[in-house]
């Protein structure tokens, strides 16, 4: 016995070839293939390619992409590096723009380092931060110190307090006792407690 098969109804027919019309033109539209572990070829991108996939959902598109924006010294990414180092939800891509800022020479907004500090989850992003800061910190860094106290790493909340005392505020000397009394390290305390003591309270 042979399986009776019906023609599929014009309308069906149609709806396929829509479909599959639209599914070559998404294929083609997609950017070039990764090579040797690269998002894309470089060599086949032009600058305006690499400033949209600053915007790409890929993470890997966007981390290559500001590589490459380095090496081209694209300064014109400017805007989109510092939504970057601020907001993505990659820390390695926050990092790359980070470090492309400083390396195309377009230096690095306060709110920025404040940014990486307090949301980074690579608790070492987050400490290159706080060591930024504790080299020459200033009156709108304290918020973000205040906060960075109680982060998770030791290393971090301990540059945080060492950063305080270089900025020299003898208001946070409080604050600075407060967090310690509800800090179980003990090492983490005793540098907050000393820090405290440095700026008179």
């Amino acid at each position: 016995m042979t399986a009776c098969t019906q023609p599929l109804p014009p309308s069906s027919s149609k709806l396929i070839s829509v479909l599959t019309g639209a599914a070559i033109v998404a294929l083609f539209a997609l950017p070039a293939p990764a090579l040797a572990g690269k998002a894309f070829d470089k060599d086949e991108v032009s600058g305006r390619m690499l400033l949209d996939y600053l915007d790409h959902p890929d993470w890997r598109f966007r981390l290559d992409s500001t590589d490459e924006i380095v090496a081209r010294r694209l300064v014109q990414a400017k805007p989109q590096l510092e939504d970057l180092a601020a907001d993505d939800p990659n820390d390695r891509v926050r990092a790359a723009a980070f470090d492309a800022l400083n390396s195309l020479g377009l230096g690095v907004e306060r709110y920025i380092l404040h940014e990486i500090l307090l949301e980074a989850g690579d608790k070492d992003l987050r400490y290159r931060m706080v060591r930024v800061i504790e080299q020459a910190p200033v009156k709108e860094d304290k918020l973000a110190l205040v906060e960075a106290l109680r982060d998770p790493s030791s290393h971090v909340s301990r540059h945080a307090a060492r950063a305080m005392v270089r900025l020299g505020d003898r208001s946070l000397a409080p604050v600075l006792r407060g967090v310690a009394l509800e800090t179980v390290d003990r090492e983490v305390a005793e540098e907050l407690n000393h820090a405290a003591s440095r700026l008179g309270g």
